[in-house]
């Protein structure tokens, strides 16, 4: 005789599952420093399974966002009090209703933190005088650096940039 044991997959606690969620809100509150660190996020996905236990790490993560997805869908819709996760899942509410913009660092905070940058973009800023008819430097494929000058406009140019056809001519060595 052969047996087969059938185990049932697992089933969420979600009463657990979504206070374990609500007490982090990097996991859901798009406003939260932390919500676009994908580091910070992914070991608060992992407390939450540790403390749940049912599921893996993404499994977690794709089961909080389809019922947030549905509860999504009956806030919006009315029905709130035909879905059985409501209460549990109110924490939500504002966030799916009036999402928030991520926080960002002031100008001014980054300015002080990175000098450098600052200076980099008044260097940078005013770009009126350029002479865009300028001579440069080109180095071309053999490693010969030509002076050419920067044509505007559908003038043809002698540039090794322009005619990709012409190849540098090469010198035989004695």
């Amino acid at each position: 005789r052969t047996y087969f044991v059938v185990k049932e997959p697992p089933r969420v606690h979600y009463k657990r599952f979504f206070a374990a969620v609500q007490r982090r809100p990097a996991l859901w509150d798009s406003s939260d420093k932390d919500f676009d660190n994908t580091k910070i996020t992914r070991k608060l996905w992992n407390q939450v399974t540790g403390i749940c236990g049912e599921y893996q790490g993404d499994r977690v993560r794709a089961e909080f966002l389809r019922k947030r997805k549905v509860y999504g869908k009956f806030l919006t819709a009315g029905k709130r009090e035909h879905w059985p996760y409501t209460s549990q899942m109110s924490f939500l509410e504002q966030e799916i209703l009036h999402p928030k913009k991520p926080k960002q660092p002031s100008n001014e905070s980054a300015e002080s933190e990175c000098p450098e940058a600052s200076a980099a973009g008044s260097m940078y800023g005013d770009t009126s005088d350029v002479d865009i008819e300028s001579d440069f430097n080109v180095m071309d494929l053999s490693g010969a650096v030509h002076s050419t000058p920067i044509h505007s406009g559908n003038s043809p140019s002698n540039s090794p940039l322009s005619s990709p056809k012409q190849s540098p001519k090469r010198q035989r060595l004695k």
